[in-house]
């Protein structure tokens, strides 16, 4: 099981900051939470993508055990026990 944390406006939109899923990669874990949450595509989800073809908004950050998945392998990045998927919307201030 993948331990998620939610940050945001992704916290509100789920009513968690923590839980876990079981999902061996990104996509699916998104996957998972797109199906349960409404909320959850139109923050998520760029403009033009859809379910089927998930492309995450430029400024969300998803980071796998530290490692934003832009360096490691996208959406396809494996996943799995003890790992942690994080989601940060954006951050400002000055």
């Amino acid at each position: 099981m993948v331990t998620v944390r939610l940050y945001g406006y992704f916290r509100d939109c789920v009513k968690q900051r923590e839980f876990t899923l079981d999902a061996d990669t990104v996509e699916k874990a998104l996957r998972q939470m797109l199906d349960s949450h409404e909320c959850f595509a139109a923050l998520l989800l760029d403009d033009g993508a859809s379910r089927d073809a998930i492309k995450i908004k430029a400024y969300v950050k998803v980071i796998v055990n530290g490692r934003g998945i832009e360096v490691l392998d996208g959406i396809n990045t494996a996943i799995g026990d003890k790992d942690a998927l994080v989601i940060f919307p954006p951050v400002g201030g000055g």
